[in-house]
């Protein structure tokens, strides 16, 4: 059964935007991705142990560059993919394929880069459908005499299956179950099935953790054995109990430590994390992926990108007043410019890795199972696919998550069913098919209408505005979205040398210091939506506020910062550093006598933003 994705809407715009930016100027990024290319002589003065990483990076971005070239149908760029793709399919090494530096087998690291790199050639495979790209890598698995049990070469898990899905050659999936299982056998750390299972919260890297915990599934998917599907569903929702944080993607400067606020989430664990639940989702058919999902991308995806897509966080905040080159707050790296925006904000993964999420997002919005249509998340486009060898095309049309309407224009030549997500933050849903109400369906669970000829299915969702309190403290969420008092800020452009994407520096020109009111927000929608972006019409909730006269930014002459998230160990730091603070402790409070109204709009919108709250009466 083919099927093709083709986006519209604002989802377009904002990967026209992204091809504008970083995903179609890499560059800017500086090294690696100005100089490193799959498929071409390795050349760097760096020795064979310290150069793994560069092709992780660079396969980052060549996985979100392909895929964003072929949504927008741009020839340009899906030639550029399609030559560095061929340049390695087409010339392996015997049977291996990739950089001769990752060939001989280390400890565990060498054939991670592959995961990401073949991610861009199953995108290039859905849509050239070219063979010679699942043969090539299936002789490179069978052929490698590397153990994929150990660290993060276990991912190949990932890959190897999905080759097997087309080859059908059980070869591979033996492979990948002996290299699960053996990883198991052996692992010692959080991401593994043992920390999954068991009542333990994991300590984990949080890249190594999303990455890993959707093997589990997939193996589930090829072998129908549910105690691999248990680990990955243990995994996550541990994930969201213990480390969701108020932007919808988990905990994860470096490692994932708490749900607290105040930390941060890392940007590649926005594209790893809903990268891997888009498997869960499609899997295990529970709509709480796509719940989890669109959270993640409308609030910390596009809260930590730049309007242009020019530039990124490493580390990215419910709260963040100041960003610039040492406001970092997290204990890891603390007093780094690692929250600062700039197109290589510290380190080099997140450069690459940003580019994926928006359009996984959009690759993954539906899919098509026999006689049977989920539409998974929500987004405008049009689906095409054959049921039975007859076409079905259905156009959505939408600006959720902003306005809570989505319309599908379908055409058909056979019978099917049509399931549509009714999401947990919802509380009520109308359906109607060519103008007749029919019936809602149940809330957090996919359901089914059945088609039978071309018509018209329209949704009109609503939901509430909903406090989500801790304590003394507050944020404010209306169906997908998070609501932040969010600002465009003082932003100071620097340069570097030969760029032309700069970093900035970036300080709140506007009143911040504010608590809550204990008083219902009062909403406001917007009629057009054209973008997450604090100069174009938003819907907005107005809440009631003081403002905190002792609630200022941090400023710290010595400190102690963290230098090894796993171990903790920290070492001194001096130095003027002026940090984004905490809440200042209810009960040392000092609350000014007007009471005013202030505007919340949608989190992903300011890049400055005030996110969670001190509650007060």
């Amino acid at each position: 059964m083919g099927s093709n994705i083709e986006v519209s809407g604002f989802l377009k715009q904002f990967l026209k935007t992204q091809m504008d930016g970083l995903t179609g100027h890499i560059e800017e990024a500086g090294y690696p991705f100005n100089c490193v290319e799959w498929g071409q002589p390795d050349h760097s003065p760096e020795t064979k142990n310290s150069t793994w990483w560069r092709y992780e990076q660079v396969s980052y971005w060549m996985d979100g560059y392909t895929r964003c070239a072929i949504l927008l149908g741009d020839e340009k760029h899906i030639a550029n993919a399609k030559r560095i793709i061929y340049n390695v399919i087409h010339h392996p090494d015997g049977t291996y394929l990739g950089p001769v530096l990752l060939k001989e087998p280390d400890e565990g690291w060498h054939r991670w880069p592959h995961v990401v790199f073949f991610r861009a050639c199953m995108a290039m495979y859905d849509y050239t459908g070219d063979e010679a790209i699942p043969k090539a890598m299936e002789a490179h698995y069978l052929n490698d005499p590397v153990d994929y049990g150990r660290n993060r070469d276990v991912m190949n898990v990932e890959i190897m299956l999905w080759v097997y899905g087309i080859t059908k050659n059980k070869e591979l999936l033996r492979l990948a179950q002996e290299a699960y299982d053996r990883y198991n056998q052996h692992c010692e750390r959080d991401a593994c099935d043992r920390v999954a299972l068991s009542q333990n919260k994991p300590h984990e890297h949080g890249v190594t953790y999303n990455e890993y915990s959707k093997l589990g599934a997939i193996l589930y998917r090829a072998t129908g054995k549910e105690e691999y599907l248990r680990a990955s569903v243990n995994a996550f929702d541990k994930a969201n109990r213990m480390f969701m944080l108020p932007g919808g993607c988990v905990c994860s400067d470096e490692y994932m430590e708490s749900n607290h606020y105040y930390r941060s989430t890392e940007t590649c664990d926005i594209s790893d994390m809903t990268w891997s639940l888009a498997y869960l989702l499609r899997i295990t058919k529970n709509p709480k992926y796509g719940d989890w999902i669109e959270r993640c991308v409308f609030n910390a995806g596009i809260g930590a990108t730049t309007e242009d897509f020019r530039a990124l966080q490493y580390f990215s905040s419910a709260n963040q007043v100041i960003c610039d080159g040492q406001s970092n707050h997290n204990d890891y790296v603390k007093g780094s410019g690692w929250m600062q925006f700039a197109p290589n904000p510290g380190t080099e993964c997140c450069p690459g890795n940003v580019n994926r999420f928006m359009p996984n997002y959009v690759l993954n919005m539906w899919g098509a199972e026999e006689d049977r249509v989920y539409c998974y998340t929500y987004g405008a486009g049009t689906f095409t696919c054959e049921i039975g060898g007859k076409k079905v095309s259905i156009r959505e049309t939408t600006n959720y998550p902003v306005i809570e309407t989505v319309t599908f224009d379908i055409e058909t030549e056979v019978p099917f069913t049509l399931y549509y997500r009714f999401p947990s933050f919802m509380k009520n849903c109308r359906v109607s098919v060519d103008g007749k109400r029919v019936r809602r369906g149940k809330k957090s669970e996919f359901n089914g209408l059945s088609i039978d000829k071309s018509c018209r299915v329209e949704i009109i969702f609503e939901s509430d505005v909903v406090a989500h309190t801790k304590k003394d403290q507050v944020y404010f969420t209306k169906g997908a979205l998070t609501y932040s008092l969010g600002m465009i800020g003082e932003r100071i452009a620097e340069y570097e040398e030969g760029k032309t994407f700069p970093k900035y520096r970036m300080y709140a020109n506007e009143p911040w210091n504010y608590a809550v009111k204990n008083c219902e927000p009062f909403y406001t929608p917007c009629d057009r939506f054209e973008g997450f972006d604090l100069t174009k019409p938003l819907p907005y909730l107005t809440v009631k506020a003081v403002k905190i006269s002792n609630y200022r930014l941090q400023t710290l002459y010595r400190f102690k910062m963290c230098v090894d998230s796993k171990s903790h160990k920290m070492r001194p730091v001096e130095g003027k550093h002026v940090f984004t603070p905490r809440l200042v402790p209810h009960s040392k409070l000092k609350l000014e006598q007007d009471v005013e109204e202030i505007k919340l709009y949608p989190y992903g919108a300011g890049k400055l933003r005030m996110t969670v709250f001190s509650l007060v009466d």
